[in-house]
Order: C-alpha cells, then structure tokens, then sequence
C-alpha cells in the first residue's frame, strides 16, 4: 500500500455513511492481512494501531487522529523513520 492509495483510501473514507470505527477495522485488515507487508512494518503498523485507538478512547478527535494514523502507516510502509512515536 503506497501514498498513492492511502490518499485514495482517505478519499474514499470521508465519502461514506459508514461509522468510523469500521473503517479503521477495514483499514486494518488490509494492512495486517496484506502478505506483501512485511512482519516488522506490521508490527509498528498494530503499535500505532493502538495508539490512535486509546486517543480515541480518550476522546481525542476522530478525523483527526484517523489523519495521524494514516500518516504513521505511511511513513511505516515507505521506510521513513517517525513512523511510530
């Protein structure tokens, strides 16, 4: 999953009645069960995961903390550091 389709991917989200919560879930699944995606990004991938998740818990502003989490797993997949905080 590259830049390109994560934008796309962002688009797609914010067009849609669909509750928040579920497109997290569909965007993990992608990630996680994607076998082109090696272990260790996976790994860090799950970490931010759980960090957005318990910003939201806390109340933390969704598009907000979906943009953040987006931008992690970007960084995540193209290799760059600052991917996990």
């Amino acid at each position: 999953m590259d830049g390109v389709l994560l934008k796309w991917w962002l688009r797609y989200v914010n067009s849609l009645p669909i509750p928040f919560t579920a497109n997290v879930v569909k965007l993990y699944q992608s990630i996680i069960y994607n076998e082109v995606v090696p272990d260790i990004q996976k790994n860090k991938i799950t970490l931010s995961f759980s960090e957005a998740d318990k910003r939201l818990v806390d109340g933390s502003d969704e598009h907000l903390t979906i943009l953040d989490l987006s931008l992690k797993i970007s960084n995540v997949l193209s290799g760059r550091s600052g991917g996990v905080s």
